[in-house]
Order: structure tokens, then sequence, then C-alpha cells
């Protein structure tokens, strides 16, 4: 199954934020991370609070610590999300890019090829795929930051079944 996508800057971006949560997935595990342990801290705060010691003091003085921390990862996670996006519009913006791209589903892998590229995934390399907002998102085992992103408005609603119908077969949830 062999399909030419022309290149749109704007559904490029669009679905280049769909695949955020891949690309800065080690940013955002660390923000989680600190949601846990500030409530940890809180809970055993007010536990220790509803025993009567002066010790929930304590806890609630590291879990206030842990949410400042976590307003800190916070805006870096944002921070990084948005500049990312401003250098690749400004990206796009400066440089004449791809005209055409191609996505060759075989039986034993994808090819993605454009006037730069060629590269070939096997079916095996893939850890999963999700549909996000009618874009099929193909998520790597090994870098999962390189993200495969085939939408809907691409190829056709026909196209698009015949395509996830073919990926459910190759990639197992």
């Amino acid at each position: 199954m062999k399909n030419k996508i022309p290149f749109d800057k704007h559904l490029y971006i669009e679905q280049t934020r769909l695949t955020f949560p891949y690309i800065f997935h080690e940013e955002y595990k660390k923000m989680k991370e600190s949601a846990i342990i500030a409530c940890v801290f809180f809970i055993i705060g007010f536990s220790i609070l509803i025993a009567g010691s002066e010790l929930s003091t304590l806890f609630f003085i590291v879990g206030i610590y842990a949410v400042f921390d976590l307003y800190y990862k916070n805006e870096r996670y944002v921070g990084l999300k948005n500049d990312y996006t401003r250098n690749l519009k400004k990206l796009l913006e400066e440089n004449e890019l791809t005209k055409m791209g191609t996505f060759e589903l075989n039986d034993n892998c994808l090819r993605y090829s454009n006037d730069y590229l060629c590269n070939w995934t096997n079916w095996e390399d893939f850890l999963k795929f999700k549909i996000i907002k009618s874009n099929l998102v193909l998520i790597k085992k090994e870098n999962c930051e390189e993200t495969y992103v085939i939408g809907e408005s691409e190829v056709g609603v026909v196209e698009f079944q015949n395509i996830l119908n073919f990926v459910k077969e190759k990639i197992k949830k």
C-alpha cells in the first residue's frame, strides 16, 4: 500500500503537537513524579496532624517545596513545547522543505521517503499505535520521539480505514 502525501506546513505543525507527549516524555515523567511526591507529603502531613504531632509541619513544608518544584517543572515543560513549536514554525518559514512524502506499508516494514531521506522501520520495532484527532500515530519502541503520523485528511477516509486495518494487523496494541 503506497500513499504519496503532499507536504502541508500547517498540518505538519498540528501533527507535531500531537506527538509532544512522546517527544517530551522525560520532562512529563519528572513533572508527574513531583506531583505524586507533593501529594504523598501532604497526605502524611495530614495523617500526622490528625494524630496530634507537631512533626506534621515538617511534612507540610516539604510538600510545599514539592509544589514549587512541580510549578517549576510545569513551566519548563510548557516552555519547551512553546520553544519547539516556535522554532519549527521558523524553520518551516525560512526553508523550502520537501514537496511530497511517501508512506509505503509493506508486509514486513513501513517505508517513509521524501526528497531528503528514505527510512525503513520493521513492524516489530513499533511499540503501539494510537488514533488521535483522526490521525494515526505510530510510536516506536526505541526512540519514541521518532513517531510517524498519517492523517485522515491527507489520504481520505476510505484509504485511512484501509491503512488503519493494515496497521492493526501488524502492530498489536
